[in-house]
């Protein structure tokens, strides 16, 4: 007698079944809608069944754009020393309005003193900032911390603070 075959070779495009993947994916970490509705999407649930789930897991709370870039983002700056370029940037991949990010970059830069980020990065990153007196070894530090999303004026603000340009 043969086994049957575990998967179906019917889609399955039921509310309880696109509810059941969207639990799936938001079980690791939360998302945005936009990344919600990406997942769904390439699971193959139809528009209809997606805005459906959608809105039941913004109505139960699941699902919450603001709440996920203020964790996300706080979580970058604490963790990683993101600036707010970089910040900006992934904020906008992950499909948040424009208006929402420019307020909560400008809510942390207040929050978070963007050149402390940097000395805090630097120092992490380099253990003795003396070394920094070698003009390639300060421009491998200035582009790492280009990378983390730092304008390069405040950069080089820091980099005088510490003793390393005049």
């Amino acid at each position: 007698m043969e086994k049957p075959n575990s998967k179906s070779t019917v889609f399955d495009d039921s509310f309880e079944s696109a509810k059941k993947a969207a639990y799936h994916i938001l079980s690791y970490r939360d998302h945005s809608t936009h990344e919600v509705t990406k997942k769904l999407s390439a699971k193959g649930f139809s528009e209809e069944r997606i805005t459906q789930t959608l809105l039941f897991l913004k109505e139960i709370q699941l699902l919450d754009d603001q709440k996920f870039a203020r964790a996300w983002s706080r979580f970058r700056v604490e963790h990683h020393h993101y600036g707010p370029i970089r910040l900006r940037e992934e904020l906008l991949k992950k499909g948040l309005p424009t208006e929402e990010v420019g307020d909560l970059v400008e809510h942390l830069a207040q929050e978070y003193d963007p050149l402390h980020q940097i000395e805090t990065a630097l120092t992490r990153r380099y253990k003795n900032p003396a070394d920094l007196q070698e003009q390639q070894l300060r421009r491998r530090a200035f582009d790492y911390l280009r990378r983390k999303g730092h304008a390069p004026q405040a950069i080089l603000s820091v980099f005088r603070k510490m003793g390393v340009m005049t």
